[in-house]
């Protein structure tokens, strides 16, 4: 996976996009639950599969090398705080490309 080459001003776009729709779309449902639901989001959070899916994610973009400038617990820090439709492309915009030379 080549992770050197930086996003074009419209792939730029479209991910922050991305990532505010994920912030406010669905991360509303989650906050949401957070303050007036919170025995159904404990129930979401100790679920082993999307925690497990969560760390499969790090584990990836880390063994990938995805982002340069964060640590791969970055990833699990803001998919907590937006979900994974922010965290994502958020943590993609976030990256510093490398320099091979």
């Amino acid at each position: 996976m080549q992770t050197g080459d930086a996003f074009s001003s419209n792939q730029r776009r479209w991910l922050w996009l991305i990532a505010l729709a994920g912030l406010f779309g669905p991360n509303s449902i989650f906050l949401y639950h957070v303050f007036f639901r919170q025995d159904v989001l404990l129930s979401a959070l100790s679920n082993p599969v999307a925690l497990a899916f969560m760390a499969l994610l790090s584990y990836l973009f880390a063994r990938w090398r995805v982002n340069a400038a964060l640590h791969w617990g970055w990833l699990v820090v803001l998919s907590f705080l937006g979900g994974l439709l922010f965290a994502i492309p958020t943590y993609l915009l976030l990256r510093r490309p490398r320099s091979d030379g």
